[in-house]
């Protein structure tokens, strides 16, 4: 599809001498009606595929591909028409013209709204916090991504995901919203590497999110809003044919795919087979909202999302979770355990900085790069800010050593100064563990021992006083061809023994019981689990019979 498109708009480029021009009127303050438009002929591609996350940061098959996350966020009152004037007005200031045609801005605090608590279901005041990156190539462009973004907003915050609550009086109607909505468009310009794109996440203040976001069944909302743009995005790039597809994404892997709504009664994990899959109770259960109106109750089935941590045995460390379906985010606390540790199975090139030297290397440098702040209590540091950490790296063939560079991103934030302390401890010592085993080291002669490491490790710790507790340390080779494995799931209980070595002073800046929560990623869904060190010798794909599974 790429290809077609960028072979037609060569033939503009050609024929008609096309430059950046502006794009037909834009439509109404609100955006046009959106459900007044006919969907029928246009194309919505690709929606029963699987997808890794990797494929929401680029354009990949449609002119116009738009991704919304499944998580709810309370928007409160401010929905509809509403949030559409506050999220353009907003990512017009954050994203503005002449600013050199992109736009990073983190979380900051912009929506003042209101939330409904889970029992006894009274409204307080709230916020929503966004951030948005985004690139374009011509100004015309910057104008669509942003109007698209809005009206999207706009149209997610209708219908069956508002509820109505008494205790908002004159402002009676509430409403839920994904987690986060990215729209990519393809480069402008044949064998160039312009983006165009923009991706606005969301993030609630504080406490569990009242009722949900019905995701698979808003994609025809998504679809329509796009369709409004039709017009404009295909004269933007020549006169090629416009087409458009809409995701929402479950279970960080899977799609809505074919099981179209049964997603939302089924829970987070919507199975391929989800219209031949039976939920139980959950999928007979009636929604309070209609599809065509918010004049309804509030629903009130909904569970927090931060249980409390259960009590456990101090004579013996809980290892919670381990073998259950993968059902929890790694960017966040999930109420797991007092610990929990997120940590890479693709390999990357460590070389001769292992055990020892690398948990001193990189203390040094979490502490040089991700320093205490007592005014943000956040620290962050990107890949490309430096020529990166002096190692070396075997090749694969002949196998011969030779120099290389490991590079680092880091994000943290912590309450306190003893807290970034622990968590700068805790990352650089799993490091070091990890590369202290066999499994992820080898020798190649005439050289010093070399080893493989994670390409990521995240810890998360409970919220104190609102604020979160995380540290996320990405790595990658300058080398695209890494030689050798990490052996991820043979490798869970190193990770475990640095936690309890560090339990006492966790329990101590808690004061709770320890317990804590190890798990490998495998195939951006499933964990080690239940599969071992089996899931090494079976590649990327972990089936979840992998005890029974022969995969020599």
């Amino acid at each position: 599809m790429k290809f077609l498109l960028h072979f037609f708009l060569c033939l503009v480029l050609a024929f008609t001498g096309f430059a950046a021009a502006g794009v037909v009127a834009e439509s109404g303050a609100l955006g046009k009606d959106a459900s007044t438009l006919d969907t029928d002929k246009l194309i919505l591609t690709q929606r029963k595929g699987e997808v890794g996350l990797g494929d929401m940061a680029e354009q990949r098959q449609a002119l116009v591909e738009t991704w919304i996350g499944r998580a709810a966020i309370n928007m409160g009152w401010v929905n509809g028409d509403t949030l559409y004037k506050v999220a353009k007005s907003t990512l017009e200031r954050k994203c503005p013209e002449h600013s050199s045609h992109r736009c990073t801005d983190e979380y900051v605090e912009i929506i003042n709204t209101s939330r409904v608590t889970t029992p006894p279901h009274v409204a307080e005041d709230a916020w929503v916090r966004m951030r948005v990156h985004g690139e374009w190539y011509t100004e015309k462009m910057r104008q669509v991504l942003i109007e698209l973004a809005a009206m999207t907003m706009q149209q997610l915050t209708t219908g069956e995901n508002c509820y109505e609550v008494i205790s908002m009086p004159g402002r009676g109607t509430a409403c839920n919203i994904g987690n986060f909505i990215y729209i990519n468009m393809p480069s402008y310009l044949v064998g160039s590497h312009d983006r165009n794109y923009i991706r606005v996440d969301l993030e609630q203040s504080k406490g569990a999110v009242f009722n949900k976001f019905k995701c698979c069944r808003s994609l025809d909302k998504v679809d329509k809003v796009t369709d409004t743009k039709k017009e404009q995005v295909s004269w933007l790039y020549g006169g090629v044919t416009f087409t458009r597809d809409a995701k929402c994404l479950i279970s960080f892997q899977t799609t809505c795919g074919q099981c179209g709504p049964k997603c939302d009664s089924c829970g987070v994990i919507c199975p391929d087979a989800c219209p031949h899959h039976k939920c139980g109770n959950l999928e007979a259960r009636v929604d309070s909202v209609s599809n065509n109106t918010t004049k309804n109750t509030i629903i009130v089935d909904t569970p927090s999302l931060m249980p409390e941590v259960a009590a456990t045995n101090s004579n013996a460390t809980i290892l919670s979770a381990q073998k259950e379906k993968w059902d929890s985010v790694r960017w966040q606390h999930n109420g797991k355990a007092l610990i929990e540790t997120w940590v890479g199975r693709s390999a990357v090139n460590v070389g001769r900085l292992t055990g020892k030297k690398l948990y001193e290397t990189m203390k040094l440098l979490l502490e040089d790069r991700c320093p205490n702040n007592d005014v943000s209590h956040e620290c962050k540091y990107e890949y490309g800010s430096n020529s990166g950490i002096a190692t070396s790296r075997i090749t694969k063939f002949p196998n011969i050593a030779e120099d290389a560079n490991l590079h680092m991103k880091v994000h943290a934030k912590f309450d306190n100064g003893d807290i970034h302390a622990k968590l700068i401890e805790l990352a650089a010592r799993t490091m070091e563990s990890l590369t202290s085993t066999a499994e992820n080291c080898y020798i190649v002669p005439g050289h010093d021992v070399q080893c493989n490491m994670a390409d990521f490790v995240y810890i998360n710790l409970p919220e104190l006083r609102y604020s979160r507790n995380f540290i996320r340390v990405d790595l990658k080779s300058d080398k695209k061809d890494v030689y050798g494995e990490f052996k991820c799931c043979r490798s869970l209980n190193k990770v475990d023994e640095v936690n309890d070595h560090n339990r006492m002073d966790i329990q101590k800046l808690w004061g709770k019981e320890f317990s804590r929560d190890a798990k490998y990623l495998i195939a951006f869904q499933t964990t080690c689990g239940e599969c071992g060190s089996k899931c090494d010798s079976c590649g990327w794909q972990c089936d979840d019979v992998c005890p029974d599974h022969d995969c020599k």
